[in-house]
């Protein structure tokens, strides 16, 4: 009976893992077709003028550094840059205020990209924004699909083919105890 208990164990943590993962890469691919969604339709939305309000690099570590197993201190963190841009624009008399440069995000782990984003939209520039005509909070400065909108897809569509993967060889461990 102790045997049994240590086989299924493995079946369990199979099972778990698989789900996590299944389930994130469910969500991450779901958000990502409604990004691709929204960005192939912000080809054909509307445009009116606008200004940059405040354009900016926002930089963010996350990890953590410190002594690895008795050796020198090591950095185990990542650092990102992101070039923060908010524009103004109105529509039909209404005003509005929105950040989105391009759907898939601007986020790099250089910042020579974060400050070309910045560079091409400086506080004060006069902009063409692209606004989605039935939500018209929604906008864009940079209409289309980019490769980031891809790269969420495939990360999401990886980890649920590794979540699939791993519940079906936590079920098939299990049918073999």
């Amino acid at each position: 009976m102790g045997l049994r208990g240590k086989k299924r164990k493995p079946t369990k943590v199979l099972l778990i893992m698989g789900g996590v993962f299944l389930v994130a890469g469910v969500l991450t691919g779901s958000s990502a077709v409604r990004e691709l969604l929204d960005a192939s339709a912000s080809r054909a939305w509307p445009s009116v003028s606008g200004e940059v309000v405040s354009s900016e690099v926002r930089t963010q570590r996350s990890g953590r550094s410190g002594r690895s197993r008795g050796r020198s201190r090591t950095s185990r963190s990542k650092t990102t840059h992101r070039a923060e841009i908010r524009y103004e624009y109105t529509v039909e008399g209404q005003h509005y205020t929105a950040d989105r440069v391009l759907f898939g995000g601007h986020s790099s782990g250089s910042s020579s990209y974060a400050n070309e984003v910045m560079d091409r939209y400086p506080k004060g520039k006069q902009i063409v924004v692209y606004y989605d005509p039935t939500q018209p909070d929604q906008a864009v400065l940079e209409p289309g699909v980019t490769g980031g909108v891809y790269i969420q897809l495939a990360g999401g569509g990886l980890f649920a083919v590794v979540g699939a993967g791993l519940c079906f060889a936590g079920v098939r461990l299990s049918r073999t105890t």
